[in-house]
């Protein structure tokens, strides 16, 4: 089922394999603040034993530049802004167990390769696993794993 987080931010609950699928439709410093906020709350109710796992669709035509430019052109960390990356790091700190893995989805035109550029194939800092991919089916396939 879609949920309306923002009016450019939807998000698609798949139940049968745990994965919370966001569609990015437009990025402004407005959208991004909501998006953090909402990931953080997310995290912060998201069980230990389980890992959290993620699809960010940013294929729609311009959305994953921008997307890189205001991550600081670091897509290390399922938040965007430095604070709230700061809020990420302090939990997962506090929270031993719990693993995110994070998967783009990203268009395979000049913006999206540069997006991939700043990922590489498979990026993993502490607990926080991301990778990119050109299909959601890649993406949920890699999502399997954990």
């Amino acid at each position: 089922m879609d949920e309306q987080i923002h009016r450019n931010i939807v998000r698609t609950w798949r139940e049968d394999d745990g994965v919370a699928i966001y569609r990015l439709n437009g990025v402004t410093v407005d959208v991004l603040a909501r998006w953090d906020q909402h990931i953080i709350e997310m995290l912060n109710a998201w069980p230990d034993d389980q890992p959290c796992k993620l699809i960010y669709d940013l294929s729609k035509s311009g959305v994953s530049l921008p997307f890189l430019v205001f991550s600081g052109f670091r897509v290390d960390s399922p938040v965007v802004n430095t604070n709230a990356k700061g809020q990420v790091e302090r939990m997962l700190a506090a929270r031993p167990d719990l693993r995110i893995a994070l998967a783009l989805v990203i268009t395979s035109n000049v913006s999206g390769r540069i997006v991939l550029g700043r990922v590489g194939d498979n990026f993993s800092v502490t607990r926080i696993a991301i990778n990119t991919f050109f299909s959601q089916e890649a993406a949920l396939e890699w999502l399997r794993g954990f």
